[in-house]
């Protein structure tokens, strides 16, 4: 940022001179002020050893304002503006860690009026001794976020369910169709031509792989939600129970394939099992 540069020069020609004119001074937090109420969407405010207020941006006054219906003041304590006790003890020991040296990242929730998440970073200030002086903290409210990431959660819980739901009551004519071609194949061959049974068998691959679509299906929409698991996986053993399958599912004999030199990689065996099956099943269809 344009005015950060600007402040930063200043500051340090009046450090190094230790002789700072009221009117150098009063442009140095001029700038500074500046540069803080140049960030509209993030609450930023610095509090000194006491919790003292020591300087702020609008955004984070009104925002304080909205949460507690108090007001800030530069040189009013931190602990007496936000008028939950909760928070009040949230605010406080974060900021002590922070005094105590450490810089960390929270994600909680504040407000007594109106409640709202919020992604925090808390920075100690050290002066040109390394003496820590007092605590930086920049702010911004996530709670559209947070709403939509429980939004996203439910709708997944719901479609899981849904998943489930539909795949038992797949799976119980799928059972059916291939449990009587199997009868009809076993008990009643004789009374069929070798087309008729090449059709029967073709029906019972079907079936079978069906079953098996279906439960990938569902292993597939737990994937968002579980950790990938790489690992070495020979690509030419993956590929070819693949094509064997789908080339007999679609009764296509005569598909010629032709498999080079296929290197290991390190993946997820599942959803490179998933990416092979659709990438040879559009190629025989197609």
């Amino acid at each position: 940022m344009q005015n950060d540069d600007s402040t930063s020069e200043t500051i340090g020609r009046l450090n190094n001179t230790g002789r700072a004119t009221e009117d150098e001074l009063r442009l140095a937090l001029s700038l500074l002020q500046s540069s803080l109420e140049s960030y509209k969407d993030v609450l930023i405010f610095s509090i000194g050893l006491n919790y003292e207020y020591l300087n702020f941006n609008t955004a984070f006054k009104e925002a304080t304002f909205y949460a507690y219906g108090t007001e800030v003041k530069a040189g009013n304590s931190m602990l007496d503006s936000i008028t939950n006790a909760e928070d009040r003890a949230k605010a406080k020991l974060n900021c002590d860690r922070a005094l105590a040296g450490e810089s960390h990242s929270t994600v909680e929730v504040y407000g007594d009026l109106a409640k709202s998440y919020f992604e925090t970073k808390y920075n100690p200030v050290r002066n040109e001794q390394d003496e820590i002086t007092g605590v930086t903290v920049l702010s911004a409210n996530i709670t559209e976020r947070k709403m939509t990431e429980e939004r996203i959660t439910a709708l997944n819980k719901e479609l899981e369910a849904f998943s489930y739901s539909v795949a038992h009551d797949l799976r119980a004519p799928l059972r059916a169709i291939d449990g009587y071609t199997g009868i009809l194949m076993q008990e009643h061959a004789e009374k069929f031509d070798a087309e008729c049974q090449r059709l029967l068998n073709i029906i019972s691959i079907n079936a079978r792989q069906m079953g098996r679509l279906i439960d990938d299906l569902l292993n597939f929409s737990k994937l968002g939600r579980a950790t990938l698991n790489k690992e070495p996986v020979n690509i030419a053993l993956l590929t070819e129970p693949i094509i064997i399958e789908l080339v007999q599912a679609e009764g296509r004999a005569n598909i010629e394939f032709k498999l080079g030199e296929l290197a290991y990689l390190n993946c997820d065996e599942t959803l490179m099992k998933q990416v092979f099956t659709n990438l040879i099943a559009n190629a025989i269809k197609y």
